[in-house]
């Protein structure tokens, strides 16, 4: 059987996001499990919540996440119980999630865990840098459906998308999808026009595109007009900043220094809609009505 250790050896943090329910990805995240082993101390989040016996939204079964002795669990407190885990507290942070505020734990015995993790990413790195200083050599943050910002930010330096036959029965249609999916990481590469500055700049977003790409530079340009099919390149905080203050300067307009990050804005803009929704809900009676 394939060892995927191979595949995420040389990366520190890793996310893993599903194109659809049921494509595998639990199933997968239990294998990066097993091959990691004990070659490295793994720590282990989530986007959304992972690890329990029955979906709560779907009510069909799932594979439970079973961990090694050793590894560093960020949950929230209410999972503790449905973990048979012996278990060591190690941090209890003030994120709160419906599942309770997320808790570090190491792992003192082989077991199954249910993980409750934070919902925005800005907490998603400060646990992720916390499971690092107990110890953690290769942390994976577990995303929830659709949640693909975790590959997009600085949350984590390498991404595994899970896709399958629970997309679509149709293959093509399976390859086509996931494709539009693709996380890039490419070079500018222009000659001419307004960009012509920005030459060997490196930019990471999505394919957004159907077929087979033909061209190397992710980005065409001609004049003061450029065209791109990545999405999210202005998710890159540097090459946005840079962009920005070229335009400024040929409006004889002052330099912005300090620069402007997308994602942290996109973090802001969803903590103030969780406060709306925790103010004006009752999450836990519907995770009850779920569950």
């Amino acid at each position: 059987m394939l060892d995927t250790y191979k595949f995420i050896e040389n990366y520190k943090r890793i996310s893993i996001i599903g194109m659809e329910k049921n494509v595998g990805k639990t199933t997968l995240l239990n294998k990066l499990i097993a091959d990691i082993g004990k070659t490295k101390k793994l720590g282990l989040t989530s986007i959304g919540r992972d690890g329990e016996d029955i979906d709560v939204v779907t009510n069909t079964d799932k594979p439970r996440i079973y961990v090694r002795e050793g590894s560093i669990i960020a949950t929230g407190r209410d999972c503790l119980s449905k973990c048979d885990i012996t278990k060591e507290i190690l941090y209890v942070t003030n994120f709160t999630t419906p599942m309770g505020s997320i808790v570090l734990v190491r792992a003192l015995s082989d077991g199954y865990v249910d993980i409750a993790g934070p919902s925005y990413n800005k907490q998603v790195k400060i646990v992720v840098e916390l499971m690092e200083k107990f110890g953690s050599e290769i942390s994976i943050v577990d995303g929830a459906l659709g949640r693909k910002s975790t590959a997009i930010s600085d949350v984590s330096e390498a991404t595994i998308l899970s896709t399958g036959a629970a997309l679509s029965l149709d293959m093509t249609k399976v390859v086509d999808e996931t494709k539009k999916t693709e996380q890039v990481i490419k070079k500018i590469d222009v000659t001419e026009g307004i960009l012509k500055d920005f030459n060997d700049y490196e930019i990471k977003g999505y394919e957004i595109h159907q077929g087979i790409t033909n061209i190397s530079s992710p980005i065409i340009c001609k004049d003061n007009v450029f065209a791109t099919y990545i999405h999210g390149i202005f998710d890159n905080s540097k090459f946005t900043n840079d962009l920005l203050n070229m335009i400024r300067r040929k409006k004889s307009m002052s330099e912005q220094k300090e620069a402007l990050s997308f994602n942290e804005f996109k973090e802001r803009e969803y903590d103030k809609l969780a406060k709306l929704l925790r103010e004006n809900l009752d999450i836990e009676e519907i995770y009850k009505i779920l569950g």
